[in-house]
């Protein structure tokens, strides 16, 4: 069995519906284990109905059941469709009525694993779940038999499937029955009385023998009286047409009621037509599955049904009144099936042919040997049960059924609709093969579950927007539409899940992780994912769990939908167990990360860039996963990891965005009272996280005093029309000179001073070598680049008034850099970056030339 092409339509609120049905069914679970209070937020009342592990079945089923409802008013046809081929012709070439099957066989599937599942897990057989089957009683499911009762009912599932049969269809009753045969005989012999007793003359004497000639063979091929019996008595004589067109109308109607067991509807409708004998035969079908003492009179049973199979023959009825003679003895079915285009329907027509020859052959062996009869195909054989167009004989299962259907080359239509996905799904529960059905759709995606996170592709990290791309990738189904496996994938998913619940043996733990992996990269790859927490605790396998949480966090980067995926988790997952999670997904992102950033090179091979990587975002936002989880004394160390990470790689884009995504003053402050309330009084503890702190204090001021006042100068020389190394009037105002010497140069003065002086100087022999390197490299790096900028803007604005002093600033800036206390000219040394600041001061210099030796001299000063 493989999954086909169809067409299935994704649903948000369907896919939003299902998940809800899992996420109530574990908070139930959970509130019903946990000791403490019940978690707030669903009501218990309606929690309680999970306390049945067929809730879930019983609710998908209500989900697709309204999907299809609310489909009902698009469509451009009857939902009676079973005998009016082109009705159906029509249909499948109408995109809506598509869609309503789809949605309406979801429905029914849903349907036959409630009554087949629960009938196969109970004590042997014994407690068949028959709700909503419309069963009455039947000493049948009293019996030891658990084949006989599961086909029969399969039988009431597809019976209780049925569309509902249009008031619009029901045909006008006749005051009296055949009136059209009684008036036409009466007129003929009227017409023969009127040529005996009158007069003619000679010139109508001719038509007149005509007409009695015409009448006389007209009464002829009618039947003699109206007796309901005389139509087989009197073979080959008929009745009037439009009385047979009336009666066909009719066992049509009845027909319909009986294949959706309307039996009282049908027994009412006999009585209103005066149709006593089909009354009669449908009251005997009846009292057989409803009283057990009939199935004493064995005899009795088998010449009613001979009695009725000998009907289904009578070549002067209608096709409707022998179908519905063939169905109740089970035999004939080609009178049924040649009026059916429907699978629904030729699948009831075969299981009841299957069911009636199971009868059959218990009553001419004995009831006691049907068992081993059934195991061993030792079938008794009748002349009726045998077919010309089908190998009935061969029926001995309801497998053989399916595959009749599937191979149907008699019939293509009906061959077309078994191909469909979601009847191949029912099979596969019939059969008992659902695990088959799962593999063979689990090897058309190309997958093995288990190395599903592991074998990802590393190299691709969402942007802001999400984009999403693919884990798995089609085989068979190369034609097929996303939506359409998906849906596949969802009914699959949510039906292992379902299997799992009600009994650990019913779905093999490597398909039911195969699946949920699967659904999981859909619901990601469409953007649900606060759902993907509903479906992970459904791994059988803690370290795949482990692993499909920390593949999945990874990937998830806007702040509100980890958020939503925190509050879903916390339903699931003990604090303790989400947070070592947490923990896991920041370190692997810096461990998958880390080929990408050389820490080893020479700050002089740094290039210092203001782009923004997908590498360095995937990393900054799984370092954001702590921080939303309020984990904020590892969200501070991982914070400070990730600064000298990047400051080192010299990614100050990646970090400037970053920054500006959260308050970590904040962050840093709720760490602090975090050591208070957990009372974390180890002095080695504390001593390194004021280091960590000191450091990510260090950054974060870095960028308050220098990045965001580089914008702040590009903002200002916009707003106030200041163009670099060009002369204004702007630049002759005093406003402009105040501005620029209190908010750009006094704060790039001060950090250039102190950027991480206190940790590489003052409190040095505390760290350790390793970190003290890197602190010297990152320094080194970042005060040549402060140094040059800031040397720049005060180049930049020498004109005007205040030229001399800012040139006098520049120069002086040279000679700190020159001075042997600080020596700052290291850095540069270090950086290569010493020859390029020199050509700098010599141009400033030759600039503060003009105000002459005296001027120049002033500034070196």
């Amino acid at each position: 069995m493989s999954i086909q092409e169809t067409s299935l339509p994704v649903d948000s609120q369907v896919i939003v519906a299902f998940a809800n049905e899992i996420d109530h069914f574990q908070v139930f679970i959970n509130n019903k284990n946990s000791s403490t209070n019940p978690q707030s937020g669903l009501d218990q009342l309606n929690l309680s109905s999970y306390n049945n592990p067929f809730t879930l079945i019983k609710n998908f089923k209500s989900i697709s059941s309204q999907k299809a409802l609310s489909l009902i008013p698009s469509l451009d046809c009857e939902l009676d469709l079973i005998f009016n081929q082109s009705n159906l012709l029509k249909s499948e070439n109408d995109p809506n009525y598509k869609n309503f099957e789809n949605w309406d066989l979801e429905t029914k599937f849903w349907h036959l694993l409630d009554v087949l599942i629960s009938f196969r897990i109970s004590e042997e057989g014994s407690n068949p779940t028959t709700n909503n089957l419309n069963s009455g009683h039947s000493p049948l499911l009293d019996s030891n038999y658990k084949n006989i009762k599961e086909i029969w009912l399969i039988i009431l599932w597809l019976q209780s499937n049925f569309p509902n049969i249009s008031a619009s269809l029901k045909p006008k009753i006749q005051n009296s029955k055949w009136l059209n045969t009684k008036l036409s005989i009466q007129e003929a012999n009227i017409v023969s009385f009127t040529n005996t007793k009158n007069k003619i003359s000679s010139t109508n004497k001719l038509l007149l023998y005509n007409n009695k000639k015409k009448n006389s063979t007209l009464i002829d091929n009618y039947v003699s009286n109206l007796d309901p019996d005389s139509i087989f008595i009197q073979y080959p004589k008929t009745i009037h047409s439009l009385d047979f067109q009336s009666d066909e109308a009719q066992f049509k109607y009845i027909y319909s009621m009986i294949l959706s067991k309307n039996y009282p509807q049908a027994l009412e409708y006999c009585k209103e037509t005066n149709n006593w004998n089909l009354y009669l035969i449908l009251s005997g079908y009846n009292k057989q599955f409803q009283h057990s003492e009939d199935f004493i009179q064995v005899n009795a049973l088998k010449f009613w049904r001979d009695a009725v199979s000998q009907l289904s023959i009578q070549p002067n009825l209608s096709i409707y009144e022998k179908a519905i003679y063939s169905y109740l003895s089970g035999t004939n079915l080609q009178n049924n099936l040649e009026i059916s285009n429907s699978w629904e329907n030729h699948f009831l027509i075969f299981s009841n042919f299957l069911f009636t020859k199971i009868l059959n052959e218990s009553h001419q062996n004995g009831f006691n040997f049907i068992q081993s009869k059934i195991d061993n195909k030792n079938r008794y054989q009748d002349k009726n049960y045998e077919d010309s167009n089908y190998n009935t004989r061969n029926i001995d299962t309801i497998e053989d059924i399916l595959n009749i259907l599937s191979l149907d080359k008699s019939n293509a239509i009906i061959k077309k609709q078994s191909q469909h996905s979601l009847r191949t799904l029912i099979g596969s529960i019939i059969s008992n093969k659902i695990n088959k059905l799962i593999e063979s759709f689990i090897s058309q995606q190309s997958l093995n579950a288990i190395n599903l996170v592991d074998n990802s592709t590393e190299n691709k990290y969402e942007d802001e927007t999400l984009i999403p791309y693919p884990v798995y990738e089609n085989s068979d189904i190369d034609n097929a539409n996303d939506f359409e496996q998906d849906n596949i994938l969802r009914i699959l998913t949510h039906l292992s899940i379902s299997l799992k619940i009600i009994d650990d043996n019913l779905v093999s733990d490597l398909n039911l992780n195969s699946l949920i992996l699967l659904y999981l990269n859909y619901l990601f790859d469409w953007k649900f994912f606060n759902l993907i927490p509903n479906y992970i605790n459904f791994i059988t396998i803690n370290k795949l769990k482990i692993q499909a949480f920390l593949f999945y966090l990874s990937k998830i980067f806007n702040i509100e939908n980890k958020k939503k995926v925190i509050s879903i988790s916390g339903r699931f997952l003990k604090i303790d167990e989400f947070n070592t999670i947490i923990k896991e997904t920041v370190n692997r992102a810096f461990s998958k990360t880390s080929k990408y950033y050389d820490l080893s090179l020479d700050i002089n091979k740094v290039s210092i860039s203001f782009d923004v990587t997908l590498f360095d975002r995937n990393v900054c936002r799984n370092v954001e996963w702590l921080i939303l989880n309020d984990m904020n004394i590892d969200g501070v160390e991982a914070i400070a990891g990730l600064f000298r990470r990047l400051f080192l790689a010299g990614r100050l884009g990646s970090l400037k965005e970053f920054y500006r995504r959260h308050d970590f003053k904040k962050i840093i402050k709720k760490a602090d009272s975090e050591f208070v309330v957990n009372k974390m009084t180890s002095q080695n503890r504390f001593k390194q996280f004021s280091l960590v702190k000191l450091e990510l204090l260090e950054y974060i001021n870095f960028f308050s005093k220098s990045i965001e006042v580089f914008d702040k100068y590009k903002e200002f020389l916009s707003e106030h029309d200041l163009v670099p190394n060009e002369d204004s009037r702007s630049w002759h105002s005093f406003e402009v000179n105040s501005y620029l010497n209190s908010e750009i140069i006094k704060p790039l003065k001060r950090l250039i001073d102190s950027f991480l002086i206190e940790l590489t100087r003052d409190r040095r022999k505390e760290i350790d070598d390793d970190t003290l390197k890197t602190l010297e490299n990152i320094r080194a790096l970042y005060i040549p680049f402060l140094i040059i900028n800031l040397h720049e803007i005060l180049i930049n604005s020498r004109f005007g008034g205040y030229g001399k002093e800012f040139l006098t600033k520049a120069l002086s800036l040279a000679v700190q850099v020159a001075d042997g206390n600080n020596k700052l000219y290291e850095h540069f040394r270090k950086g290569n970056k010493l020859r390029q600041y020199l050509k700098m001061v010599a141009h400033a210099a030759a600039l503060a030339s003009k105000y002459g030796e005296q001027g120049l001299y002033t500034v070196l000063q």
